[in-house]
């Protein structure tokens, strides 16, 4: 008796060796495909057609790319869209999920992967990976699956299928700020060949930016007759106003920067700035300074701005912090209230000086 080939009833569906496929027929320039996925009954495969639907719609063919898509090809992808970023920081992440398929990677994937990198010591040193390393990659392998998600290669994000893995809480939080004694003593230092560092640390200090924030910085962006610097949207500003005050002894350096470059608007304010980890040990090494880290001076901006009495709900934000969301809704940072920050900064940085100056009392002693 001949064998009888079954038939799906439902349109847009077919069997094949009994097992029930969805295809769905899509246009590529002047070229017509199919895309085919297994559902497990008529009612899944109904459910499986609006996916296949939707994905098409918002992501157009590129979409179907993410079925076989394997990690170590996304991470090519990002890296291509992202240049810059260290090795170091893709390194275990490719070495954990290589040969994945990035549609197959769970919440659980990523739970064991955290462990992992916990568990593994330093490469060099042997020690303890701290809290604060991991969660810098899992915060890279996060932006890397997002990236997926936006283009339509995964569906949702694994990252949000549990209690939050990345917790800022186990890290070791940093109390390290440098006195105006050791400010004083490091500026000292910043002469040739580290004559570089000085107008870096005092903008990182007087505008709270990260060096890489201040690195991507150009002429276009420094206002110098409203002693502003205007700060673009982005990742490396995130949550940063759009105008930040200039005070005097920054505009003063931007100034000396600015006449000793060839006065293009779109150049980087700092340049090409390299080699300054060794530049920075050895000016805290010649200054008696142990333990301050680059990014300990962006602290001491919150620090003097509470000095300077700048309120607080505006210190946040010109700090780029985001607690204390009821005052956030209040704090709006104008051209005003930038330059009002920036001459409270001012004043403290004169009354230091003055303090300095001013002869020790007599104590009626004699030796």
């Amino acid at each position: 008796m001949p064998k009888v080939k079954k038939r799906s009833t439902l349109p847009y569906t077919r069997i094949k060796q009994g097992k029930l496929y969805v295809v769905i027929p899509y246009r590529v320039g002047d070229r017509w495909k199919q895309k085919a996925r297994l559902a497990r009954d008529q009612a899944h495969a109904l459910q499986v057609m609006a996916e296949l639907r939707d994905e098409l719609g918002r992501h157009g063919p590129s979409a179907f790319a993410g079925d076989r898509m394997l990690f170590h090809e996304l991470l090519a992808e990002y890296r291509r869209a992202h240049p810059g970023t260290p090795d170091w920081y893709w390194r275990p992440m490719l070495e954990y999920f290589r040969e994945r398929q990035i549609r197959s990677i769970t919440y659980a994937d990523l739970k064991q992967f955290r462990s992992q990198r916990a568990a593994t010591p330093k490469r060099f040193s042997g020690e303890a990976r701290k809290a604060a390393t991991v969660n810098r990659e899992l915060e890279h392998l996060r932006a890397v699956l997002l990236y997926a998600m936006r283009h339509g290669w995964v569906r949702y994000n694994p990252f949000a299928a549990g209690p939050p893995l990345i917790t800022k809480g186990e890290e070791e939080q940093r109390s390290r700020v440098p006195t105006p004694e050791e400010e004083e003593r490091f500026l000292a230092q910043c002469v040739p060949p580290r004559a570089h560092l000085r107008p870096l640390v005092i903008a990182t200090r007087d505008t709270g930016l990260r060096r890489s924030a201040l690195l991507a910085l150009t002429w276009e962006m420094v206002d110098f007759e409203g002693q502003l610097i205007r700060i673009p949207k982005g990742n490396l500003y995130k949550r940063r106003p759009a105008v930040i005050g200039c005070t005097d002894r920054l505009l003063g350096e931007l100034r000396r920067l600015w006449e000793a470059s060839e006065q293009d608007p779109a150049a980087r304010v700092f340049g090409e700035v390299k080699g300054w980890k060794r530049s920075y040990a050895t000016a805290c090494r010649l200054a008696g300074i142990e333990g301050l880290r680059f990014n300990d001076w962006r602290h001491g901006f919150a620090t003097d701005l509470m000095e300077a009495n700048v309120p607080r709900h505006l210190a946040m934000k010109l700090s780029g912090h985001t607690q204390e969301a009821t005052h956030e809704i209040y704090a709006n940072i104008d051209d005003r209230l930038a330059i009002q920050a920036a001459a409270a900064l001012d004043r403290l940085h004169a009354s230091r000086t003055t303090r300095s100056a001013e002869p020790e009392p007599a104590t009626g002693l004699v030796n």
